[in-house]
């Protein structure tokens, strides 16, 4: 029943205690779990599970075999008997333990076996057993053990295989679907990080099923005779675009009648990424030559999808030569092309707009479109992009259906045109999206944006944002946006008073409105147009039967608008949907930003540049987060307009209402002095002589003086503040306590200057009014004069003293 470990001696011929006894293994459930073959050698290893016989010892014969791929004969890789399994179920097998154990982490080897042949032969089919050499049993399987099996779909070439998670009972024979397997029949590698050895989890490769369709197929010669040919696919997933493709699709031809495709010629998709509009051209060498840039892939094979005469039938499948599925396919699969409705000899074929769905191998000649003769060259091709302008399209409508400017998110502006019928098209050509300018001449639109060589997503939508900034990805879903203008000013940035229109034809001179949302020429702020700080929807049904359509006058009854010219309610970026078109809109409640937020201390202290900080102070939040676009600013010397400035929006008030802004790399200890770090130049470059302010901005460009106002300031805007009165070079500056209320002009009585200062001296996230400065303490070096001031007040007169150039400077900020 047991086995015993034999007892042994020491020299002085002590006995060591007998070891307690350990249960044998019983059963032989044993599973392979994961085979893992990447480069280096030392990261290939074969896992082994049996959990009943977690530290429990192995007293049957049990090896571990191999059937190495074109041979009919195994070889034993290891007999496992009298093995004591570790704790956790799994027995380890690798090449050499020290080199796996130094990649994985020590005790990840349990037992050294020549697992996978030489460089030179390891092909990465070879297929392993657990065999019970008593009971002449093979108690598990992986891979097929019959030599003449070409074996793709079990290849692990710089690859591996797990077992899925869900299949824990033994197979003695071949079941390719219970496991995972890169690359199998496709591409894909894996690296040393992707490997988990004494970890089962389904890394699970296989995606659920994608839909790629085919959208484009080109046959034709070059002037030469020489066929340009290429394939090209869609994604129609949109969130998929930029993603890799790891499931076995490929893309294969069914030559003539043949009702099976040929693998040997097939394009592999396993493996490869989806480029970022979604198609997928894969070009025979002549066609790449032609359309450079225009070929993600070049695939010149014989009698391939990509070199056919045009009898063929072209299609995706997803599997192997032993299991497939027809996922979508042009022509009749079993049927020879020529003569028929899909011969596309010296012809360019094109799916019809609006046929999204792959038709699982079902032929429909209706989706299609054959272009013959005159129209078939490749001058006509457009690969990477989907359009069938054949004499029987409908005429494509365009139409504005949402504008917005959420409240207190600029960056979220946005303008949405819909077309109804022409998804997957491009604009026509002289197509723009312009805005009117009230303070301009009322006959020109400003800043067009050229719409034409943009091609509109299937879905018939196309958003225009007003800004790339990167928050924009923070508020709507990724790909919400179609198009970033490079201008500032643009049709999308719009504060809710300009006409927005879809003309065609030249701005600069002669052009048709195709659609409008405004009365041009008129300042909308106040009236039936605005939609500052909310949205306007365009109504799907009207009363007068319009129901959604394209106009060249603007009609307000046609349209939802919040505020409006009442002025109730706003909307946020949560009631705006882009990319949709929803006409139920309801004004919701303003919000109400009641922050007060002020700056309350700032320290260069003389012995830490890095210590430096700049403190602000909200006496009515707690434990907040800034919802506004606030902007700290520094003026460096006597610059104007501000050197520097940093967005607060997102930054978060603690719990005593304090947010301090610390350097990256710090000695403030407890660390949590700092509620957040910043590489600005606002702290880098701050030495004592600079001045300060928050301001509150209705956009997110700070440096527009129109968008801005001070709410707060530290000192004289527009004047150096070297040796003056608010210079706290080597030192400290701090609001007293008292003083809670933000100011637009420097009051110099509100503040205590201290210098010198050292770390210790200061205080962040600490108003209480400190004991009076020290005075026997001395900077200990500094690029500047050292100041010996210790506090300086001002009376009310030398305030007014420099009014006038505060006043300046405000009034460039309000414009």
């Amino acid at each position: 029943g047991y086995t015993y470990k034999k007892t042994t001696f020491k020299v002085n011929g002590t006995p060591n205690p007998i070891e307690p006894p350990v249960d044998p293994c019983v059963t032989k459930n044993y599973i392979i779990t994961e085979i893992a073959n990447p480069n280096p050698n030392a990261g290939k290893y074969i896992e082994i599970y049996n959990p009943e016989c977690a530290g429990k010892v192995i007293q049957d014969p049990i090896e571990v075999i191999r059937y190495p791929y074109g041979s009919s004969n195994h070889v034993v890789v290891t007999n496992l008997q009298g093995l004591q399994i570790p704790s956790d179920g799994f027995l380890i097998l690798c090449k050499n333990k020290q080199q796996t154990d130094n990649v994985y982490g020590q005790g990840t080897c349990n037992v050294e076996a020549d697992i996978f042949p030489s460089s030179s032969s390891n092909t990465g089919k070879d297929s392993y057993a657990v065999y019970d050499f008593y009971g002449r049993i093979r108690i598990d399987l992986y891979g097929s053990k019959n030599a003449d099996n070409n074996r793709n779909v079990q290849n692990i070439s710089n690859g591996r295989a797990e077992r899925k998670t869900e299949y824990l009972d033994p197979s003695s024979y071949w079941m390719p679907e219970i496991w995972n397997i890169i690359p199998g029949e496709g591409t894909g590698q894996i690296s040393l990080s992707d490997l988990d050895p004494r970890t089962w989890t389904n890394f699970d490769p296989i995606q659920e099923p994608i839909d790629i369709i085919i959208t484009e197929i080109i046959d034709t010669d070059d002037a030469n005779g020489v066929p340009q040919r290429y394939v090209e696919l869609y994604v129609t997933d949109l969130t998929l675009h930029g993603t890799k493709i790891t499931s076995p699709y490929k893309l294969v031809i069914y030559p003539g009648s043949y009702t099976v495709p040929r693998f040997d010629t097939a394009f592999d998709l396993q493996g490869i990424t989806i480029p970022s509009d979604g198609f997928i051209v894969v070009c025979n060498l002549r066609a790449s030559t032609l359309l450079p840039g225009k070929c993600d892939f070049v695939h010149d094979v014989f009698y391939g999808p990509t070199n056919s005469d045009g009898n063929d039938q072209i299609a995706i499948i997803l599997g192997g030569e032993n299991y497939y599925d027809n996922m979508d396919v042009f022509g009749d699969i079993g049927t020879d092309g020529f003569g028929t409705d899909h011969d596309f000899e010296d012809a360019r074929v094109v799916r019809k707009l609006g046929y999204i769905t792959p038709n699982q191998g079902v032929w429909d000649p209706n989706q299609w479109i054959i272009y013959r003769n005159s129209n078939n060259g490749i001058t006509d091709a457009d690969p990477s992009q989907w359009n069938n302008n054949d004499g029987d399209d409908v005429d494509c409508e365009f139409i504005i259906t949402e504008i917005a400017d959420p409240v207190t998110t600029p960056y979220g502006r946005f303008v949405e045109i819909y077309t109804p019928f022409c998804g997957g098209k491009r604009f026509p050509i002289n197509t723009f999206l312009v805005h009117w300018d009230p303070n301009d001449d009322v006959d020109a639109p400003s800043d067009p944006i050229d719409l034409s060589k943009m091609t509109i997503p299937l879905d018939g939508f196309f958003v225009i944002c007003a800004t790339s900034d990167e928050d924009v990805n923070n508020i709507y879903v990724s790909g919400t946006c179609d198009y970033f203008p490079s201008s500032y000013n643009n049709a999308a940035n719009n504060k809710g008073n300009e006409a927005v229109g879809i003309i065609v034809g030249l701005p600069t001179s002669s052009f048709d409105i195709l659609d409008i949302y405004g009365v041009i020429g008129v300042d909308g702020f106040g009236t039936n147009q605005d939609f500052g700080d909310g949205r306007a929807v365009r109504k799907r049904n009207t009363d007068d039967g319009d129901n959604g359509g394209p106009s060249s006058v603007w009609n307000p009854n046609h349209w939802i608008v919040v505020p409006g010219a009442d002025g109730n309610g706003s909307a946020t970026v949560d009631d705006c949907d882009p990319g949709e078109w929803k006409d139920e809109v309801e004004p919701i409640t303003p919000i109400v930003d009641d922050l007060v937020l002020l700056i309350s201390e700032m320290a260069t202290p003389y012995d830490n540049s890095a210590n430096n900080f700049i403190e602000l102070y909200s006496p009515n939040k707690r434990n907040a987060v800034i919802e506004s676009h606030l902007f700290l600013v520094r003026w460096d010397g006597s610059l104007t307009p501000f050197s520097d400035a940093l967005d607060l929006k997102g930054q978060p008030i603690n719990q005593n209402g304090y947010l301090v802004l610390c350097k990256p790399v710090n000695t403030w200890s407890p660390s949590d002095k700092c509620d957040t770090t910043t590489s600005s130049n606002l702290l880098a470059k701050m030495e004592g002589d600079d001045r300060f302010a928050i301001l509150k901005c209705t956009s997110i460009n700070p440096y527009s003086p129109s968008e801005c106002h001070i709410v707060d300031v530290y000192g004289y805007p527009g004047s150096d503040a070297d040796l003056t009165l608010h210079d706290f070079t080597n030192g400290r500056a701090y609001r007293l306590s008292q003083y809670n209320t933000p100011r637009d002009d420097w009051l110099a009585e509100e503040w205590n200057i201290v210098v010198p200062q050292d770390t210790t001296d200061c205080s962040p996230g600490n108003r209480n009014d400190p004991p009076p400065p020290k005075t026997t303490k001395s900077p200990k070096s500094s690029s500047k004069k050292s100041k010996t001031v210790r506090r300086r007040t001002s009376s009310r007169n030398s305030v007014v003293q420099q009014t006038a150039e505060l006043y300046h400077h405000n009034h460039y900020l309000r414009g």
